[in-house]
């Protein structure tokens, strides 16, 4: 019998056209929970031993870890340096959408009975009210799991080498703390601190323009995209700028701003990490300053 570890991951979106497990690494694979064993378990769990009031959760997909390869990266459950949490940076970066719960359930046994269990990430106030796929297409949302491996096989390699310090290490444990906040002004907060540590020139002069026109440069392929992109970043830095000076913002205005600017940064890092030109470009400091040179005076 084999230990093992679940991470299920509630209401995330699964790629229909995917009906088997995704492999992410070895050890590590991306499965839908309907008919699996996991799901049996965690109902019984539910049934039998009354956890979370009795009444299974809608916990759509989930992580199946084989733990006696990751003992030591399984120490901590929280911490953005580890995996748990990692991979599910990872589901919140690929699937434009915050990870409002996750339960793990450890088993000695190949998930015939549990060892342990018990949440992880509680449900978050600002996933009741952001409409987390707001901008983008229904034919968009359940299409991402062909993603994943690109995706760790780069982050799993290259963190080990980052500095801790770095702005593609900073991006991605902010926008971690971003999806993690209870309130949507923390979040907000969290994804102004991601888009400047990807975006943000060496000086602080016009700052707001300056990240603004670099996200447009990055994403936008016509005038009209470049335009909407900024603008929707200038907006978001107007709420921004009001949260961290104290000053009075509108509720919807806040829900707004992250709704767009959640799946801005998002999609930056899924293209900075599952592109190795475009990672090379973002990963050391000369390229990067030359490519928003190059972008300015273009």
């Amino acid at each position: 019998m084999e230990s093992r570890l679940a991470v299920l991951l509630h209401l995330t979106p699964w790629d229909r056209e995917v009906s088997e497990a995704v492999r992410i690494s070895n050890g590590i694979e991306y499965r839908a929970t309907e008919g699996s064993c996991v799901w049996r378990l965690y109902e019984a769990l539910c049934l039998k031993q009354g956890i979370d009031e009795g009444d299974p959760f809608m916990f759509t997909t989930y992580f199946d870890i084989h733990t006696e390869e990751y003992q030591r990266e399984l120490l901590t459950l929280e911490s953005p340096y580890h995996l748990v949490p990692r991979l599910c940076n990872m589901i919140a970066l690929c699937s434009d959408r915050s990870i409002g719960m996750a339960r793990i359930i450890w088993s000695n046994d190949d998930y015939k009975t549990a060892k342990e269990t018990r949440i992880i990430f509680d449900y978050t106030f600002q996933s009741e009210q952001i409409t987390w796929h707001h901008g983008r297409l229904p034919s968009q949302e359940e299409r991402y799991s062909h993603l994943l491996e690109e995706y760790w096989s780069v982050e799993g390699r290259l963190w080990e080498e980052w500095s801790r310090l770095s702005r593609l290490a900073n991006a991605l444990i902010y926008f971690y703390y971003a999806w993690r906040a209870y309130h949507v002004q923390q979040a907000c907060i969290n994804l102004s601190i991601a888009l400047e540590s990807l975006f943000g020139p060496r000086s602080t002069t016009e700052l707001a323009h300056q990240i603004a026109f670099n996200v447009s440069k990055f994403f936008g392929k016509t005038r009209e995209e470049r335009e909407h992109l900024y603008s929707t970043v200038k907006r978001f830095y107007a709420v921004r700028s009001k949260l961290v000076h104290g000053e009075q913002a509108k509720e919807e205005k806040i829900i707004e701003a992250a709704e767009q600017t959640f799946p801005i940064c998002a999609a930056a890092l899924r293209t900075i990490l599952t592109r190795r030109e475009v990672f090379a470009q973002f990963s050391e400091k000369p390229k990067r300053e030359k490519l928003f040179s190059d972008w300015l005076f273009e």
